[in-house]
Formats: structure tokens, C-alpha cells, sequence
């Protein structure tokens, strides 16, 4: 059922480009969920992954929802760090941020 992830992120790698997952983390929806997104992350053979804490935004679903605290996400990265190496530097930022991995 994992095949095409595995065979897409080792074809990735092949060319030397970094597999990184983003996981947008919602307390009480998806937090339990997390370390095993981060497991099967580790056997597709991802580089990194990136824990995002959402954002409530006006006229959603989530409008009213409260984001993870700093501590939830930096508890939440060291929990799963050791399926795959955490990314970091990032504060809150935003799906179309472009720039380049290596920068901290």
C-alpha cells in the first residue's frame, strides 16, 4: 500500500534532492497520530521532517481551535526525532516559503 512513496523518495534521493515531510500539528485532532506519520515517514526513507504547529484561521474549521504550544511541538520533535531527523529553524511559516534546506 507504500510503494509508490518509497519508490518516488528513493528516486529523489538518486538525484541527490532531500525528501522532507511537513506535518501541520492540531492538539486533540491529530498529535496522537503524529509519531506514526514520523515511523512510516523513517521507512519510506524520508531525510527530514518538519512539524508545523497550526494556525487558527478566520472562516475555518479550525477558526476557534488553540495551536500547539512551543513546548507541545518541541516535545513532539524530540518524541519522534529518532524516526527522522527534525527540522527546526522554522517558526510558523507559510506553505509557499521558498529557500534552501541548508540555510538555518
Amino acid at each position: 500500500a507504500h510503494s509508490f512513496p518509497t519508490r518516488r523518495s528513493s528516486d529523489l534521493k538518486e538525484k541527490n534532492i532531500i525528501v522532507k515531510i511537513n506535518t501541520v500539528v492540531v492538539p486533540d485532532v491529530n498529535m496522537d497520530h503524529v509519531p506514526a506519520i514520523a515511523k512510516q515517514a523513517e521507512a519510506w526513507g524520508v531525510d527530514l521532517m518538519n512539524c508545523i504547529a497550526m494556525i487558527p484561521v478566520h472562516d475555518t474549521v479550525f477558526e476557534n481551535h488553540r495551536s500547539p504550544t512551543s513546548e507541545e511541538i518541541d516535545n513532539m520533535r524530540q518524541f519522534i526525532g529518532h524516526y527522522v531527523p527534525q527540522m527546526t529553524h522554522c517558526k510558523r511559516c507559510r506553505a509557499d516559503a521558498i529557500g534552501r534546506l541548508c540555510e538555518a
